[in-house]
């Protein structure tokens, strides 16, 4: 492969920051639907929804924040990542991301009962987090 170069903008970013949240927001109220025990939103201060968002957007910033830090592997490799690396790398991101978010129902309002809970909740999240992503670059290209 060529050697790549990182042209990632600010508004990229921000951009990969909205399909991020709508994609947490979807995956995380399906789950939630389908799996009520589960998977649970809301607290004794935060309405579902309210935990929905709140949760969702905390998985966005931090998925949003490992983007850079990707850019930086690749250039240091001198070689782009496969779709299956950045897979790979998001799912252990969002394990460890809904692990903390989850250690703290009380701010999040978000709770999942078991690691095997929060490790199948993170690679669906995982594979609709790449359909949106990969839809964006698709998009990107397309302009």
């Amino acid at each position: 492969m060529a050697a790549y170069k990182s042209q990632e903008t600010g508004i990229a970013l921000s951009v990969s920051f909205v399909v991020l949240f709508l994609t947490n927001v979807f995956g995380i109220y399906i789950a939630n639907m389908f799996y009520p025990k589960m998977v649970v939103l809301g607290t004794f201060g935060l309405t579902s929804y309210e935990a929905l968002l709140l949760g969702a957007g905390t998985l966005a910033v931090m998925n949003t924040l490992l983007m850079p830090l990707f850019h930086m592997y690749e250039n240091s490799r001198k070689k782009m990542l496969s779709s299956m690396e950045w897979m790979i790398g998001y799912a252990v991101m969002n394990v460890v991301a809904l692990w903390l978010i989850s250690r703290v129902p009380t701010i999040f309002g978000v709770g999942v009962s078991s690691w095997m809970s929060l490790v199948a909740l993170a690679l669906v999240l995982d594979f609709i987090q790449g359909l949106g992503m990969m839809g964006l670059e698709k998009f990107k290209k397309s302009l």
